[in-house]
């Protein structure tokens, strides 16, 4: 082979690398890999134990979602940074859902976001989605078993500081992770046709 081409392989490997190794390599360590059939990212599978409360101050376990589609997102109600885009693709995404789809939010900010608060933002949902709180180590516990990072303010109470990303994830009945839309891979149309393919396979 003639010297010249040489010299462009290895030039050429380092640009196949980038185009496909490191988002391969990114999405590692946010815990998804692409799938060829569905627009989300695939989830982690199942949930860990962890029993949340409910703003009527009952027991939630989201890992026993176990007769419908949920949807769930982290975050908290002052958030003023990923929570709105969010909050705005959740409430279309109820909109447009079947019925017996579910959402569920859990605050990160649990002393702010009461049962009062929390309860005040349901209602914008239209009896579509609970909101959840538990205390800091049940949240991480939750967050860390799908991936999600969140942090809080060094400081009690600082008004901001706490970090979180912003992906709305997708459980089956079972209460698996299947599929998660991190911030900039939200596109309604396409999360719809997925949840109709679940849904589809799941019933046969």
């Amino acid at each position: 082979m003639n010297k010249s081409k040489l010299g462009y392989l290895p030039a050429a490997g380092l640009l196949l690398f980038c185009l496909c190794g490191i988002p391969l390599i990114l999405a590692a360590t946010h815990g998804f890999f692409n799938r060829s059939d569905y627009y989300g990212l695939k989830g982690r599978g199942a949930m860990p134990e962890v029993r949340l409360i409910t703003t009527a101050d009952k027991i939630y376990q989201p890992d026993r979602t176990t007769d419908s589609f949920t949807y769930l997102f982290f975050g908290f109600t002052n958030c003023s940074t990923v929570c709105p885009s969010a909050f705005g693709d959740l409430s279309v995404l109820a909109a447009r859902a079947p019925e017996d789809v579910r959402f569920l939010f859990v605050t990160i900010d649990p002393e702010r976001d009461d049962a009062a608060a929390l309860a005040q933002f349901e209602k914008a949902y239209g009896g579509r989605l609970t909101a959840l709180r538990g205390t800091w180590d049940q949240v991480t516990r939750l967050a860390g078993a799908m991936k999600t990072r969140v942090s809080k303010p060094a400081r009690k109470g600082a008004d901001s500081g706490f970090n979180h990303e912003g992906t709305i994830y997708l459980l089956d009945p079972s209460g698996a992770v299947v599929l998660a839309y991190p911030e900039n891979h939200r596109d309604i149309e396409q999360m719809m046709t997925d949840l109709h393919m679940l849904r589809r396979d799941e019933n046969g």
